[in-house]
């Protein structure tokens, strides 16, 4: 599975997304998390309708808000698990 995780470095708030995010998944092997950097990518972020960071996508299905908690990740991802 391909998570896709649009974030800013200057955001507090995505730096606790990414922490909760690599706590879920761990070194799972089936799971690959690509960066989008929102201020090197702003093109894309548009592109792919991302209006909002921290911002997971995982298919065609985003996740964004003020705060990403890990229990609305971990429902998240548990959504998309096989």
């Amino acid at each position: 599975m391909k998570i896709i995780l649009y974030r800013s470095n200057l955001c507090p708030r995505c730096f606790l997304a990414k922490k909760n995010l690599l706590g879920i998944t761990g070194n799972d092997p089936d799971i690959q998390i690509e960066e989008v950097d929102i201020l090197g990518s702003p093109q894309r972020c548009l592109q792919d309708g991302i209006r909002m960071v921290p911002a997971l996508v995982i298919g065609k299905d985003k996740l964004s808000g003020v705060f990403l908690s890990k229990k609305a990740i971990k429902t998240f991802i548990n959504r998309h698990q096989v």
